[in-house]
């Protein structure tokens, strides 16, 4: 009932009155947005909990067929639990539409992208003829693939970022866009391109342009430096992104897999078939 809570999560370990339990899911996850990791799922988190708690975990079916008819976010981690709630608390423009446009330098971590969003059920629309045509006007045309996802060996450039997803967020199947930074030689940190205070201010811009322009929301996936010479740089940048309110993760695969279950969740919540994302 608090109007200052937009957003309810939970850590439980088991629960002693199910009935109960179960009525204030349904009320709370009516009004906002739930997200709960369940604790003692395996046999040896099932000791844990009575030990930590004294309580009895029921069955995990049970429990997640509970969840699922309440419609709640039930995450596998509790760092997915924190991906979504990121999402959840940058991105409230998501919709029920699962069509995402992605871009980013390099071939290889494109492909990577595409296959790891799809595999969460997310789609990657193909480029009409007169889209690409627009794109090929503002962008290399050597070295680049021309598809989605785009990669062109500019695509660290913030004129470049912002033109090309001012082109793709105005597909009609395209409902969210994404960048992705850090995967690939070409926009490797620690090398003093991305800590300066104009590209800082280009890029955020890039981004906050393409959102505002399209009404679509905009994600940034950044990957971490493997080496310390790059965590400054990326800090920084991160630092940028956070205090301009966008949304930011730090891996591919966990941010198409918390993508898909605020996507799912709101099909559920508007009516729509969920057996399948479209």
């Amino acid at each position: 009932e608090d109007p200052d809570t937009k957003i309810i999560s939970l850590y439980i370990e088991g629960t002693k009155n199910g009935k109960d339990f179960k009525a204030a899911l349904k009320k709370a996850a009516l009004k906002k947005p739930v997200v709960l990791y369940k604790g003692g799922k395996s046999e040896a988190g099932k000791r844990a909990t009575f030990g930590h708690t004294a309580s009895m975990t029921s069955s995990v079916a049970v429990f997640n067929a509970v969840c699922s008819q309440a419609n709640v976010m039930v995450t596998d981690s509790l760092e997915e639990m924190m991906d979504v709630l990121v999402m959840l608390s940058f991105a409230e423009n998501i919709t029920a539409g699962s069509g995402i446009a992605l871009l980013g330098a390099g071939g290889g971590p494109s492909v990577f992208a595409g296959d790891v969003l799809e595999k969460e059920g997310l789609r990657l629309p193909a480029l009409s003829p007169d889209t690409q045509q627009e794109l090929k006007k503002v962008l290399p045309v050597d070295g680049s693939i021309f598809a989605n996802p785009l990669d062109t060996p500019n695509m660290a450039s913030p004129a470049a970022i912002q033109q090309a997803l001012a082109i793709m967020g105005k597909m009609p199947e395209v409902h969210m866009m994404a960048y992705h930074q850090g995967f690939h030689p070409i926009s490797r940190w620690g090398m003093n391109r991305f800590s300066s205070n104009e590209f800082k201010r280009d890029f955020v811009a890039a981004l906050l342009n393409a959102e505002r322009e399209n009404g679509k929301p905009v994600f940034a996936v950044l990957r971490p430096p493997m080496d310390l010479s790059g965590m400054e740089e990326f800090l920084d940048v991160s630092s940028a992104l956070v205090k301009a309110k966008l949304p930011v993760f730090y891996d591919l695969e966990k941010f198409a897999k918390a993508l898909s279950r605020v996507v799912y969740w709101k099909r559920r919540r508007q009516g729509l078939p969920s057996n399948a994302l479209l």
